[in-house]
């Protein structure tokens, strides 16, 4: 089966260290936002993550997954317009450095709020949502960056952040985009 015909549901993931974090970005991003959404295969002996992320289309299978799960109105906030203009370019990043990555994001606050608290708190605070999503099976998981706004609910400034997490075990696709303004 191809990636293409595949189909997804949501999953609801409103675990206490995931809406910590959220929270958190929040509160620095006030101009903008943070959304995060979990898509399980429906057929999850189907879900191989390598058919996704090793194929040099890359950037053209996110967008055939984003029309898969907005066609089942999972995606609303984003209002998409197909075929997305611009495709948005990603970068791999292993999920320990994504843990980095988004503890450098709290720490950075958005345009104009900063986090108040230390860093020891905002790496407890990514270190306890990575380990939520990936269930601490962190050598089982592929990451994936992009800057690129491929939709309008970003601004299209110094803040956006689409951030991909595959979990082959559980055949799950985790979105988290991020995005503030000045």
């Amino acid at each position: 089966m191809a990636w293409e015909t595949m189909s997804f549901h949501s999953i609801n993931a409103n675990w206490q260290s995931i809406e910590r974090l959220l929270s958190t970005i929040r509160k620095t991003h006030v101009n903008g936002g943070v959304i995060l959404k979990c898509f399980e295969a429906d057929d999850r002996s189907l879900f191989r993550k390598r058919i996704f992320i090793l194929s040099n289309q890359f950037e053209s299978r996110f967008q055939t997954f984003l029309q898969t799960v907005s066609d089942s109105n999972l995606l609303e906030e984003f209002d998409l317009e197909f075929p997305l203009d611009p495709l948005p370019t990603f970068s791999p990043i292993v999920p320990l450095a994504l843990e980095g990555e988004l503890t450098h994001t709290i720490l950075s606050g958005g345009a104009y709020e900063r986090f108040r608290g230390s860093v020891d708190e905002a790496r407890k605070l990514t270190r306890d949502f990575m380990a939520s999503i990936l269930e601490n099976q962190w050598l089982s998981a592929s990451a994936f960056k992009s800057d690129t706004p491929w939709s309008n609910w970003f601004y299209d400034v110094a803040w956006d952040a689409t951030y991909l997490i595959f979990d082959d075990k559980k055949a799950r696709i985790w979105l988290l985009c991020i995005t503030d303004t000045d």
